[in-house]
């Protein structure tokens, strides 16, 4: 009998190791089912959740408020491409901020991303464009932490519930 629990044990035992070391996630999920999208990000960075009024998006700062992310999606009522949202974003920058400086850019058929210096942040853009609205990621870290930027990047994801 002692050889047939011993076998049992030695079964489950690579069951118990797999439940006990597997990596504890720390992101943590927004949804928005009025422009059905959902935002992943990491809860240990970004804290401070704060949802719009009208159901548009949210708004995520870090804990000392240095960070932030945001996704957020709106009605394409002008009808515009991702070209046009990219120029009209860059306008609005340049008019409401001392320091606006592209960095980076790539526009496609039905997406657009950009990184600008705008003032002391480094802010990452990204817009889908899904049926008749376009959903938005914003990705803000402090001048000099490129490397974060892009680490986040692949970090907080935009997904489009179909």
């Amino acid at each position: 009998m002692k050889p047939l629990v011993d076998l049992f044990i030695l079964m489950a035992l690579p069951l118990v190791i797999g439940f006990t070391s597997t990596k504890k996630t720390t992101d943590s999920q927004y949804c928005n089912s009025r422009f059905n999208f959902c935002m992943e990000y990491p809860e240990d960075l970004f804290s401070k959740k704060f949802e719009s009024d009208n159901g548009d998006g949210v708004h995520i700062f870090s804990k000392n408020e240095d960070m932030y992310v945001e996704a957020f999606g709106s009605y394409n009522v002008m009808n515009w491409t991702p070209e046009d949202i990219y120029f009209f974003l860059g306008d609005n920058l340049k008019g409401d901020y001392t320091i606006v400086k592209e960095l980076s850019h790539h526009i496609g058929d039905d997406s657009y991303d950009v990184v600008y210096r705008v003032d002391d942040e480094l802010r990452y853009y990204k817009s889908l464009l899904q049926n008749n609205s376009y959903l938005t990621l914003v990705i803000s870290v402090p001048v000099g932490m490129e490397e974060l930027l892009n680490s986040l990047k692949n970090e907080v994801i935009l997904t489009v519930n179909i």
